[in-house]
This record gives C-alpha cells, structure tokens and sequence, in this order.
C-alpha cells in the first residue's frame, strides 16, 4: 500500500530483457501541475496540493462563468514594427459590454493568466462598445499598438457580455516587421506651413511647435496644433438631442456655451506645406508604412455633456505624381479610432493598406508627398496635436 502523498509508477524498461516491473513510489507534493486526482494546482506557485479545489479558469481568468459572446477566426491583417491588425468574427454582439485583447511573450503564458498586458476600453476606445460611433459596422477589426519591432507575440481576443460572463478566441501568435533602414522625415518650413491652408476653418489658433510636443525641440518635424471650433448647423434644442444627432453633424449645441457652436463635428486635421520626394522599389513598398504621432485633448466636460470618444475616423497621405492629379489626391486608412487622453500615441498604417491604393507599378512607386492627415469627430473645444510624421521604409 502506498499512502495519499505517493502515487504508484510501474517502470518496466527491462521488460525485453526478461525482468519483471518494477513498482516505484513518487512523491506527489510538491509536483508541477498539472495534478492527479484529488490534487489541485496552485496556479501561482505551479505546485500540486493535495485537496485543493480549483477554481474554473475562463480565458485565463479565474473565478469568472462563460459568456455568450462567440469569438471565432481571430486573425493577422497586416503588421508595421510596433503594430499589428486584426480582424475576427463574432455573434451575439448585442450582449457584448466591453472587448479586451490580452497580450504575452508565449502562448503558454495565456494558458492559466492573461499575459503581460491586457489591452482594454481605456487604451483602445473602440473596445467598449458593439459599433464605432458614426459608422453602421460592427467592430470586427483593432489595431494593436505599443509593440516592439522584430518580435513574436500571442495574443488572445476576449469578450465580456453584460452579464459577466467571458469568452475568447484561440490563441493567435504575431510577429512584428525589424525596425525600418529608411525613415522619410516631413523636413516643413515652418512660415509655409503657417501660411499654408492646412487645415479647415473649424480648425482655429493653429500654433507650431508648442510646449508640449512629442519631442520638446523638433529634432526633424514640427508640431501642428488646432484647436476645434464646432460651428452649429441647423441647431436644436440640447434637451432634443440624442446619439444619433451628436455623431451625424453639428447639430446639438454644448450645455452652457455659446448658442453659434455645435457640441461636435468631424474635422480633418491636416500636416502640410512641405514637398518629399518618394521613391522605392516594389518589396519596399510591401514594407513601407505612414507614421504619425496625435495627442487629443478633450474639453472639460464638467457638465457631462461631451460624448464618448472612440468616433470613426481615418489617416493618410495627400501626394502629387505621373497621371495623379495635381497635388490633392488623397489615400487613406479608414475605420480606425483614436485614443484622446491628452497623451501623444504613435500611429503607423502600411502604404500597401491606403485607399484608394498608390500607383505602384512593376518599376515600384515614384511619388510627392506633401501632406499628412487624420479626421475624427471631436467636441468643440478639443485640441489637437499632430508630430513627427514620417514615412519608413
């Protein structure tokens, strides 16, 4: 007989030879999971003990029940050195309260925890809600930043419906392009750009390189900062107006400010007013990649009157060449969101990925750049920073 701490092992390696097996007692305190009968895992010191009762692990989430939000088919879009775009499928969206996306250095990490990082509403806006606000999509697609270039991760797509329950797709591993070799900085004349039409009226007191860009003294680029003004257009009542109004024009007038302003309004805030000269070879054009740092600053909203961030919004590039117009031919990313928590964030976009696509031939692509721009709906009153755009290659 064997007591409770021992389990009964037969080795018979010596069978051929003629010997019988050989019955040996093992020790199980003290063994890694995963555990025998009537053993439980300690799941932060990976230890076997006995009479243990685990808890159920959800998504690598403990004490948690299964939801109803089905993930399926999570997969790669494209990648830059510090980004990754994924795509998925998902039913019963209409339970869904929030979407988080866990993040870690191997699959196995993910197994019985949530990895290194969990990317949640607070860093991704669009996580919290079925659709993005102002388009009619539901929100199938993310774009995960702040990774490291040349680097392999396995990451994981969560969802949490209203009722607690949480459920997750497979583990997807990802692997981000080595850093560029070749980076084309907006080297701008800073009277020209001040000169320039850079941005629409809405976007009033345009300032260069403020106290607070990116990079204190621009080392290669200027800042461009606006300041929202949301003209009101066939203006309402504020105690008439409703999501619907707020996301489709100016409609909805601030609780407490001037009656001539809209609560918001969709601006394209544009970095122009210099001319680079782009040239690259077809295989550098698979890996080249538009890169711009924004920081959004929302208004007091004091009064609860803003709306949620997390709008439908877009980034690009305004370029002139052979048989593409005369300098205002614009290719963009769509569909994407932008995180306004005062804070400068870097966003990177293939050229491969903008639309309508760039006239690359067999030859490669030849080109002039001569314009960056992004476009979301903003609260009156919201400043915008745009820094250090660049394309890399």
């Amino acid at each position: 007989m064997v007591g409770p701490s021992f389990q009964s092992v037969w080795v018979c390696a010596a069978v051929l030879a003629g010997a019988g097996c050989v019955l040996d007692d093992v020790p199980l305190a003290g063994l890694s999971c995963e555990c025998a009968p009537g053993w439980g895992c300690d799941r932060e010191r990976n230890v076997c003990v006995e009479g243990l009762v685990e808890e159920e692990i959800v998504c690598g989430r403990a004490g948690v029940s299964a939801g109803t939000v089905l993930i399926s088919n999570l997969t790669r879009v494209w990648v830059t050195p510090n980004q990754v775009r994924l795509e998925w499928e998902a039913e019963g969206l209409d339970d869904l309260r929030e979407y988080r996306l866990d993040v870690a250095s191997a699959p196995e990490d993910l197994v019985f925890g949530t990895g290194d990082r969990t990317v949640d509403a607070d860093e991704n806006p669009e996580f919290d809600r079925p659709r993005l606000l102002g388009a009619q999509d539901d929100v199938l697609r993310t774009t995960l930043r702040g990774l490291e270039p040349d680097t392999e991760y396995a990451v994981r797509l969560v969802a949490e419906d209203v009722g607690g329950g949480f459920s997750c797709s497979d583990v997807l591993v990802v692997q981000t392009n080595p850093s560029p070799r070749v980076t084309m900085r907006t080297l701008i004349d800073e009277q020209e750009l001040l000169q320039a039409p850079a941005t629409r009226p809405t976007c009033a007191s345009r300032s260069i390189d403020p106290p607070s860009s990116r990079f204190g003294e621009a080392h290669y680029a200027h800042t461009i900062e606006c300041r929202v003004v949301c003209p009101l257009v066939n203006g309402v009542p504020a105690e008439s107006c409703d999501e619907s109004m707020i996301f489709s024009r100016s409609l909805c007038p601030p609780n407490g400010d001037d009656a001539d302003v809209g609560l918001t309004c969709y601006e394209n805030v544009r970095f122009r007013g210099f001319e680079e000269a782009l040239t690259m070879s077809v295989g550098q054009f698979e890996d080249a990649y538009v890169e711009v740092w924004i920081a959004i600053v929302q208004p007091d909203n004091a009064n609860g009157s803003l709306p949620p961030t997390g709008g439908w919004g877009e980034m690009g590039i305004r370029y002139e060449g052979d048989g593409v117009g005369d300098g205002r031919t614009y290719a963009g990313f769509r569909n994407t969101t932008f995180v306004a928590d005062a804070g400068y964030h870097r966003y990177q976009v293939p050229l491969s990925e903008l639309s309508p696509r760039l006239p690359v031939s067999e030859d490669g692509l030849e080109l002039v750049v001569n314009g960056v721009r992004m476009g979301t709906q903003f609260s009156h009153g919201t400043v915008v920073r745009m820094d250090a755009a660049s394309i890399n290659w």
